[in-house]
């Protein structure tokens, strides 16, 4: 089963119209644990996210990974893409240290060049 997360009541209406088999949460991402567990489901496998990490403060990348790995399984992995030229901002540099301190591995995809702007992703697992 596949839930998905928007926070935006129109971005989500389009979701539900665009793929009406997908589960579509109106929530924020700290919202996670309490939404997976009225899903029926105590823990996740995966968390696939697209969210803007490096534009975020400390606290606010904290909260949002404090949550994923609340919801996640003991083998639950999480993944998330940030283009190439963002790696420069101090908010990619405290979210890539965030990342080595909420998993035990933590490993990037190499560049997908032919992606505008490219993007790599990171792959994470064993959640602190």
């Amino acid at each position: 089963a596949f839930m998905a997360i928007e926070p935006r009541q129109h971005l989500a209406q389009v979701l539900r119209e665009e793929f009406p088999s997908l589960q579509v949460q109106e929530a924020w991402a700290q919202e996670l644990p309490q939404l997976t567990a009225s899903w029926g489901h105590p823990t996740v496998d995966r968390v696939v996210s697209g969210l803007p990490w490096a534009l975020w403060p400390q606290a606010l990348q904290e909260e949002i990974l404090s949550a994923l790995v609340a919801s996640m399984a003991p083998t639950g992995k999480f993944v998330t893409f940030t283009y190439l030229h963002s790696g420069v901002m101090p908010g990619a540099r405290r979210f890539r240290k965030n990342l080595n301190a909420y998993f035990g591995t933590v490993r990037t995809t190499q560049v997908a060049w032919l992606n505008f702007p490219p993007a790599y992703a990171f792959v994470c697992e064993d959640a602190r």
